[in-house]
């Protein structure tokens, strides 16, 4: 049997922390596929080859429309990260493509609704750059994330930093891990209603993940106080945090059945095999 041929499309000139190159590394580590990265630009001057079977677009927020399906013969997809923040121009994008999967399960609705070809894809996360390490734990509470960017992100310093050891605010790439593996516990607070990456790292970094309920699909992929813990408000965060602190047995008993779900589950890896799954169910033609 013939590789499937591959082209996977994202910008990382402006980000090399992309989220495109977990999908590459996802690629690399299944058999029978042959890779091609071209960056964004590559919409603009059509320097895309005429010879794939797939041609992947990561979103990068390059929101360029230009319609690749028109002159590829291949399978074309669009991963639709961002929609809780640029709906608009995500849609623009993605009624160009013949699949589109998005990062979040409301969009899916919303794509649909309006005649795209919208399937649910989580985000997850690097089992080798977002690992589970054998460090002290040296902080009680860690947020690793942009802290202007809500009020609710600013309220979080002020009401825990004081109280407890805590790590709040941003780090490179390539600390993530060891941060989360450093801490007891580990808040998510999205921007809005998404399941973002940081959902994905904390659990695979065997800490507790408490995250905000958004009622988004959550309790499709993983159960509460089985494989996290999900809180509604500040109050229920200051108790919960409190009891989990108190609570070594309990925590680490979640922190590890969330972590054993995550390296199974919820890896770039099979992220990439849904969507390949999905096509391949929807075709008749030609399997990827």
């Amino acid at each position: 049997m013939n590789e499937a041929s591959i082209a996977i499309i994202y910008d990382n000139t402006i980000r090399p922390d992309t989220t495109g190159i977990y999908f590459k590394k996802g690629l690399e580590e299944m058999e029978g596929v042959s890779i091609d990265h071209y960056n964004s630009k590559s919409y603009l001057d059509d320097s895309i080859q005429d010879k794939y079977d797939l041609y992947l677009c990561i979103d990068d927020g390059f929101d360029k429309n230009k319609p690749i399906r028109i002159y590829k013969s291949g399978v074309t997809a669009f991963y639709a990260i961002d929609t809780h923040l640029t709906f608009k121009s995500k849609v623009l994008k993605a009624k160009l493509y013949d699949f589109v999967f998005c990062a979040q399960r409301d969009a899916v609705k919303k794509m649909r609704s309006i005649g795209i070809n919208a399937f649910w894809v989580p985000l997850g996360f690097d089992e080798i750059l977002h690992r589970k390490q054998a460090v002290e734990k040296i902080y009680d509470l860690a947020f690793i994330g942009n802290i202007n960017i809500s009020a609710a992100r600013r309220k979080l310093v002020k009401r825990y930093k004081d109280k407890y050891k805590t790590f709040i605010g941003k780090a490179p790439n390539s600390e993530i891990s060891k941060i989360y593996s450093q801490s007891k516990i580990v808040i998510n607070l999205p921007i809005k209603n998404d399941i973002n990456m940081r959902f994905f790292e904390a659990i695979g970094s065997g800490s507790l993940l408490l995250s905000k309920k958004v009622n988004n699909g959550e309790d499709e992929i993983v159960q509460d106080k089985i494989h996290y813990v999900n809180f509604y408000n500040w109050w229920d965060l200051d108790r919960k945090i409190a009891y989990y602190l108190s609570h070594d047995e309990a925590r680490e008993k979640i922190a590890n059945a969330g972590y054993n779900l995550a390296i199974n589950n919820f890896t770039y890896k099979k992220r990439i095999e849904l969507m390949l799954d999905i096509i391949n169910f929807h075709i008749i033609d030609k399997k990827i």
